[in-house]
């Protein structure tokens, strides 16, 4: 009798956990058509009698309020565990939901302006924030649709950004970061032993806060990893701010060198030259580096 209650124990925990992970894929499976219809109507009946792209992509905007759909705070532990199964974070169901954060809010504003034949494109901030970009009149002009705070053609933020890209379907990337924050060029130049160390990984650590919310700071943001040159130098644009910087040579799964320098503050419009000399490390250290490299890379 007890291995039968253990057992249905068992059948029930497994069922729970197929319908936490693909709930929402079979909802979609079944009701997708159906929610993308209501998109399109809602769409169609807010862009009606309107004929410009400006006046179009103002309106669907202006749909981002919280009549309309909720912007979920970063602390909603429940959402957050949701937010990231595969079938679980697209348009539909931010539609069917009406909730959501920047990058749900940003894919379902993207859908709405593909069913006015508006050209638009996702931009992604290193520092964890996402925006659309639409071609009106022949230029790429930045929309804000969440938090309910919608803008058009006045998008700001602290300008605190290192890095911007945008993102297309095919995964590739387009370096955008000149048009949202002021830049400079960062020169690091790495040696060991007082000789150059080519092919050093550099990574780049934003500890910038694109708004004024301190307490959405949790930890610095990777903007960047690169490897130097023949002449150990690498050379990048990147916004202004303050900044942690790890230089980095695996010789081998046991020896390694490394330096980090904490809280470098680049200057913009000017090139930025860093010396960083690097250092041995000792092997275990080594090892969970040439590990971490494995899989991360």
């Amino acid at each position: 009798m007890k291995d039968k209650r253990v057992f249905i124990v068992y059948l029930i925990s497994v069922f729970l956990c197929i319908f936490v992970v693909y709930g929402g894929c079979i909802f979609q499976f079944l009701y997708k058509n159906s929610i993308n219809v209501e998109i399109k109507e809602t769409v169609l009946m807010e862009v009606n009698n309107l004929s410009t792209s400006r006046e179009k992509t103002q309106k669907l905007a202006i749909w981002f309020n919280e009549s309309n759909i909720k912007y979920v705070p970063i602390s909603d532990a429940f959402f957050n565990f949701f937010r990231y199964p595969w079938c679980l974070n697209t348009p539909e169901m931010t539609f069917f939901t009406r909730k959501g954060r920047c990058g749900e809010w940003s894919s379902l504003f993207m859908k709405m302006l593909n069913y006015t034949n508006i050209t638009n494109r996702a931009v992604r901030f290193v520092e964890d924030h996402d925006i659309v970009e639409v071609l009106v009149d022949g230029n790429w002009v930045p929309v804000e649709p969440s938090g309910g705070i919608s803008s058009f053609d006045n998008y700001k933020t602290s300008k605190n950004i290192s890095k911007a890209f945008v993102i297309y379907d095919d995964n590739k990337q387009l370096d955008v970061t000149i048009n949202y924050a002021e830049t400079g060029f960062l020169s690091v130049r790495t040696t060991e032993r007082k000789i150059i160390s080519s092919n050093s990984k550099v990574c780049v650590f934003s500890k910038n806060l694109m708004f004024s919310d301190s307490k959405n700071y949790k930890k610095p943001f990777l903007s960047y990893c690169n490897y130097t040159n023949e002449f150990g130098i690498h050379v990048e644009n990147i916004g202004k701010g303050i900044y942690d910087i790890e230089a980095l040579k695996i010789h081998s799964p046991f020896e390694c060198s490394y330096v980090k320098i904490e809280n470098y503050i680049l200057i913009p419009n000017t090139v930025n030259k860093i010396d960083l000399e690097l250092i041995s490390e000792n092997p275990f250290s080594c090892f969970i580096k040439f590990i971490n490299g494995l899989i991360f890379s």
